[in-house]
């Protein structure tokens, strides 16, 4: 059994959020792509649900030299983190790509940083407006913010409110493109609280399709 169906979710109500997520991300990867002047490729969007501890201990697997990392949280109909991820030696890739063929020492330069944020800014608000259009929801965002350390670290980076053993909903997409050497993850955590409210505005969102 799928870990969403055991919540009572439908296999059309995980495909649905499987598609408007796809799209969200496809509508990024254009915005990155722009910027960067090369395809960006992508993986299928894998939606679980696990612990904020397990998704860090996975990623400090994937990436034990460290990551690069913008996040913002959001809150409003639902409540969540969404995040652009890198290790550490991508992040660079993506920085000169950004900015030039720069000098860049194991240090990100506030420059650099705030490129990077920019960049988040543009990607995770692209996903963010997808889910808010297709699912009538109301969500605010806080200013995205750089950091640089371990998995652990940063994927807890100012959560002071919930329990790292806490189920939450887990969205990620991998993305890399092939001449710049860019490697990264979009990914959203959603509260487990606010899974019910997103199960009902894909209930809504599947009734208004099958009505058309």
């Amino acid at each position: 059994m799928n870990e969403l169906e055991s919540l009572s979710w439908s296999e059309d109500q995980i495909d649905a959020l499987t598609e408007i997520m796809n799209m969200g991300i496809g509508v990024a990867a254009s915005s990155l792509s722009e910027m960067v002047g090369e395809e960006v490729i992508l993986n299928i969007p894998k939606i679980r649900l696990v612990s904020r501890h397990d998704i860090s201990q996975e990623l400090s697997t994937q990436c034990p030299e460290g990551m690069s990392y913008v996040f913002q949280d959001f809150s409003g109909t639902v409540h969540g983190r969404s995040a652009l991820l890198f290790p550490i030696q991508k992040s660079f890739n993506l920085v000169k790509a950004l900015l030039g063929n720069i000098e860049i020492d194991d240090e990100l330069t506030e420059m650099e940083q705030e490129a990077l944020s920019e960049v988040g800014n543009v990607i995770l608000n692209a996903c963010i407006a997808t889910l808010v259009n297709n699912l009538a929801l109301e969500i605010e965002v806080e200013i995205p913010q750089y950091v640089r350390g371990g998995a652990v670290s940063v994927l807890l980076e100012g959560d002071t409110q919930l329990d790292h053993s806490q189920t939450n909903l887990f969205c990620a997409v991998n993305f890399s493109t092939r001449e710049s050497g860019i490697e990264g993850y979009v990914m959203f955590l959603l509260e487990l609280p606010s899974v019910k409210t997103l199960k009902n505005s894909l209930e809504e969102y599947l009734e208004n399709i099958m009505s058309l």
